[in-house]
């Protein structure tokens, strides 16, 4: 993350850091004021609120928890932004193949494995973001609140 936003930096972008209370380390060489907030949920949904797309490069546990959480809100119709995942060195491949089996043994709905895509370059994630469309067939939940139910 550090790299991108010192690019962006440098090329005159505007940075936003959503950093969770227990990660806040500040240094000389911040790029921005981050913003800091309680856990890893609220600075989710921060970022959720934020953005415009999700575009996931190769990372870590942390990567992959954030990029799961935005294709299980889509799922789910909390929204309907593009998900890419930049297939660096076929990076995100093996994922990909999960998803295929996970269809396969009945875990995801086959309309739902085309929630993200992935891209192997930036001029085609510049193309995708162009010609997005929210897969149609994601999930609906049909509930009726009963009296003891409460909702938050």
């Amino acid at each position: 993350m550090g790299a991108v936003a010192q690019s962006v930096f440098k090329n005159g972008g505007k940075i936003t850091a959503v950093v969770p209370e227990p990660m806040l380390t500040l240094s000389d060489e911040q790029l921005c004021e981050p913003t800091v907030v309680p856990d890893m949920h609220s600075r989710k949904r921060r970022m959720h609120d934020e953005s415009d797309a999700f575009i996931v490069l190769p990372g870590g546990f942390g990567t992959m928890e954030e990029m799961l959480e935005m294709i299980t809100w889509s799922q789910l119709n909390i929204h309907s932004k593009p998900i890419i995942l930049v297939n660096t060195k076929n990076y995100f491949t093996p994922f990909d193949s999960w998803v295929k089996l996970c269809v396969k043994e009945n875990f995801i709905k086959s309309d739902n494995a085309n929630i993200f895509v992935l891209c192997e370059s930036s001029k085609q994630v510049l193309d995708t973001l162009n010609k997005y469309k929210a897969p149609e067939a994601r999930y609906v939940i049909h509930w009726k609140p009963s009296e003891r139910d409460t909702l938050v």
